[in-house]
């Protein structure tokens, strides 16, 4: 039977298991400009984070990276976007 309800330690792991494949390009604590063209998300706050992660999924916002990053949160809830936002907005300060 699948587990419905996860505490949170296990969600913040799986976060932190997101954020990988963030890292890979934008740096372990945010601090890189992704490919050196995008803006160093660690200093971000949480709202922008998430505004951006979803316009990236929506189409509406994004740069020259727009296609790569649409790529790489299409998989994403909101209910991800929203806790990665939170992460990534703390590991950069």
């Amino acid at each position: 039977m699948d587990k419905v309800i996860a505490n949170e330690d296990e969600i913040d792991e799986r976060i932190k298991g997101l954020y990988v494949k963030c890292a890979g390009c934008h740096g372990k604590n945010g601090e890189l400009h992704a490919l050196g063209k995008s803006q160093k998300i660690g200093f971000w706050d949480e709202k922008k984070i998430e505004d951006s992660l979803l316009g990236y999924k929506n189409g509406t916002y994004g740069g020259d990276m727009k296609g790569i990053m649409k790529g790489q949160v299409m998989q994403l809830s909101e209910t991800d976007i929203k806790a990665l936002s939170k992460y990534i907005s703390k590991i950069g300060k």
